[in-house]
């Protein structure tokens, strides 16, 4: 399965990565603008590398804020052992403060997944297709049957064997007793 790059909406406010596509699009003008190619081609080609421009900088941004996220948990930790130990004011305004940091940097990537859950629901939400697949697979997993023990604590694989297995127990379950004879039922009102 392969996935199409979509551009990450975050990295147009980012005032580096607008400086490095602005210049990327005057070296690229200025190198590759011969008359003897057609303008389809041209922009084809500028696409291309904006997009390698955008990945690298996305991929320096996801490891910048893996970097963070490891170096707050490791000094949550420390500070954590600390405060135990000493129980400083101090201590506990610095733990108090690397905690929102934490908190703050993990809710940014919380909302990237939101933005792209929501428009992935969004955009196959309305069409018969991998969605439902999908939905419909993992519902037949948990609910599919794979064997069955009969009354007589047989294992049954086939699903013909499954289906009368059950067949028989609900048969037997909800089978009520013959009536009793007319005779029996008056012998049990008279008095001995």
């Amino acid at each position: 399965m392969t996935t199409t790059w979509r551009l990450h909406e975050n990295l147009l406010f980012n005032p580096q990565v607008a400086q490095d596509v602005q210049q990327a699009l005057t070296n690229y003008l200025a190198e590759n603008l011969p008359q003897d190619t057609s303008s389809l081609l041209t922009w084809e080609a500028y696409k291309c590398v904006i997009r390698g421009i955008l990945i690298s900088h996305s991929s320096a941004l996801k490891k910048a804020r893996e970097h963070t996220i490891q170096k707050l948990t490791a000094k949550i930790g420390t500070l954590t052992q600390a405060h135990k130990q000493t129980l400083d004011d101090t201590l506990l305004w610095e733990l108090t403060a690397a905690r929102e940091e934490l908190a703050r940097v993990l809710r940014q990537s919380y909302t990237m997944a939101l933005q792209r859950t929501k428009s992935f629901f969004y955009m196959e939400g309305d069409k018969c297709g991998r969605l439902l697949a999908r939905m419909i697979n993992k519902k037949r997993s948990m609910t599919y049957i794979a064997s069955m023990r009969n009354a007589a604590g047989q294992l049954h694989h086939k699903p013909d064997q499954i289906t009368t297995a059950v067949t028989r127990f609900y048969t037997d379950l909800y089978a009520t007793p013959p009536p009793t004879p007319l005779e029996q039922t008056q012998n049990w009102e008279q008095p001995a």
